[in-house]
């Protein structure tokens, strides 16, 4: 029985973030300095943005990952189970490679996985927990449509 369900999941994609972050840094300065130039503190609403663009960069965006009966979904970057060529799972490195085969590899990591823990073991220990709970509901539904691609 399939079901037509989605799972979704919150992971961290920060590789598309620079161009964003140079973006607000400059027009934010730039703004900060015509202000400064018509108001004595002007130059204090600098901090803001830099603030902004400081809290965007460092937690990175949460995109979902969305894994459904027929494809996945993460950021931009759509696969459809029946268009992958080759899975592995690395749990060393913890990380699940989906090869399509038109396209780049997507490569889902532990470590991208956000928790609320604050101790570097308990942060670890969560995020590998969910990395093994969303590998194997990936491995499982591609394994039901394609499952001469999947190698663990």
């Amino acid at each position: 029985m399939e079901s037509n369900t989605a799972a979704v999941y919150s992971y961290k994609l920060d590789n598309r973030l620079n161009v964003l972050i140079a973006a607000a840094v400059i027009s934010g300065f730039l703004a900060v300095m015509l202000g400064s130039a018509f108001a004595p503190w002007g130059f204090f609403l600098l901090l803001a943005p830099l603030g902004i663009v400081i809290h965007i960069k460092r937690s990175g965006i949460s995109k979902p990952l969305v894994v459904a009966s027929r494809y996945l979904i993460l950021g931009d970057q759509i696969v459809y189970y029946r268009s992958v060529t080759r899975v592995h799972l690395d749990k060393g490195r913890q990380t699940l490679t989906i090869s399509p085969s038109k396209g780049k590899p997507l490569v889902i990591s532990a470590d991208k996985f956000p928790t609320s823990a604050r101790k570097i073991d308990k942060i670890k220990a969560n995020q590998a927990v969910k990395f093994g709970k969303v590998s194997g509901k990936i491995i499982e539904r591609l394994n039901a449509v394609v499952p001469e691609a999947v190698s663990t």
